[in-house]
């Protein structure tokens, strides 16, 4: 059994997640893109995206030739697009030393000309957008239409225990918005720590608080009936919601690791140029 602690902080937003700068850089030197898939079907119409190992940041091309269907493959190519941006806005001419790949795990990963993982990075998309986060220490992202789900599939997904915690938690939402929102909780919490969003071992909401104001982070509690990630901890999500979209970001800290290693994947070389460049940003 795993319990955790998070705190949630949610801001409204006006319009679009696309509105604003392209980069959007948050504290603690997270940093956020967001593309329409529009830019991805682009590459597709270019007939380019067989060279996606001649891009700025180079891309692995065969996770995106296992793709069959036409969307998936525009939402996989804009998703790298945004995590290009993120990597070319933090390491500048170092990024031509950076590829962006799929990790052991399946998610992607930014990795010097070694192999050796430099920053830790989360993909997320849906039909109309994509979204990539880059940050010091494990990080996730999760987008979503805010019409993604709705108070009818909550008896369908959710026990009654938990659907009790979430009204309680997430109360000060408009009823309709809780089920997506709190999924993208959910999303973001799987991928930091390697478990399902859905069946045996997914967290559940087992309690917390309301937000005081739109300023604070109120307290949440998980559980998850597997043993993982023993190694975070400073657990923080920041959810977005916007006209049409909610977006989730996750991030913590690598527990027992000195300021100056948490920077940094720990496979990181110290001597390696890209990740003392990267280093240097963060500070």
């Amino acid at each position: 059994m795993t319990h955790i602690k998070v705190l949630q902080r949610l801001v409204i937003e006006t319009g679009s997640p696309l509105g604003g700068e392209p980069i959007r850089k948050f504290d603690g030197g997270l940093t956020l893109s967001v593309r329409p898939v529009t830019d991805g079907r682009a590459v597709l119409a270019q007939n380019s995206a067989h060279r996606l190992s001649s891009w700025p940041v180079a891309c692995e091309p065969s996770p995106l030739s296992a793709l069959r269907h036409y969307n998936r493959r525009v939402q996989w190519l804009t998703g790298r697009l945004c995590l290009q941006d993120l990597v070319l806005d933090r390491c500048g001419p170092s990024a031509l030393n950076a590829s962006m790949v799929r990790s052991s795990a399946g998610g992607p990963e930014v990795v010097d000309h070694s192999g050796h993982p430099v920053i830790p990075v989360s993909i997320s998309h849906d039909t109309a957008l994509a979204a990539a986060v880059m940050a010091p220490s494990a990080c996730a992202v999760d987008i979503e239409e805010r019409s993604a789900l709705g108070t009818a599939c909550v008896d369908t997904l959710f026990s009654h225990h938990e659907w009790t915690a979430i009204r309680s938690c997430l109360g000060h939402l408009p009823e309709p918005d809780q089920p997506t929102v709190y999924w993208t909780l959910l999303e973001c919490l799987s991928k930091l720590f390697h478990c399902p969003s859905l069946g045996k071992g997914r967290f559940r909401l087992v309690g917390g608080e309301g937000p005081a104001d739109q300023a604070s982070a109120s307290p949440l509690y998980f559980a998850s009936t597997a043993s993982v990630g023993t190694g975070l901890h400073a657990i923080s999500l920041l959810t977005l919601l916007y006209s049409r979209h909610v977006l989730t970001i996750a991030s913590s800290q690598t527990s027992g690791a000195r300021p100056a290693e948490v920077l940094a994947h720990p496979a990181v070389n110290a001597h390696n140029p890209l990740s003392e460049r990267i280093r240097e940003k963060l500070r």
